[in-house]
């Protein structure tokens, strides 16, 4: 596994780890790194997907990579990407999920 790997994979848990705290707390459904990375539709899925690409997408990886993790087209990245400002005004578990992993990827040095 090469660097690049370690790193997507260091923020698709972080990722996990952050929605799987948040969204039980709400008494959202539970959502894996399996479901994350599926095709799955459940709305819960479909957020932490979002979040992951902005995630990936802040920390400036490339679109093909992003769309090689997720398996996705460029226009599903462009699209996720676009949608993030819209559910971070709109639904708090999202905006916490969002502030968690930012905070927990700046304060690690070892990623």
């Amino acid at each position: 596994m090469n660097d690049l790997q370690k790193e997507i994979n260091y923020i698709t848990d972080v990722v996990v780890a952050s929605c799987l705290t948040i969204m039980s707390c709400k008494g959202e459904p539970i959502v894996t790194r399996e479901e994350i990375l599926s095709k799955s539709k459940k709305r819960p899925v479909v957020k932490a997907r979002n979040i992951l690409c902005f995630a990936l997408h802040r920390y400036h990886f490339e679109t093909l990579t992003i769309c090689n993790w997720l398996h996705c087209t460029p226009s599903a990245v462009s699209k996720m990407v676009a949608k993030h400002a819209e559910y971070k005004k709109i639904d708090r578990a999202y905006l916490l999920a969002c502030k968690s992993i930012k905070m927990t990827i700046e304060n690690t040095d070892d990623v």
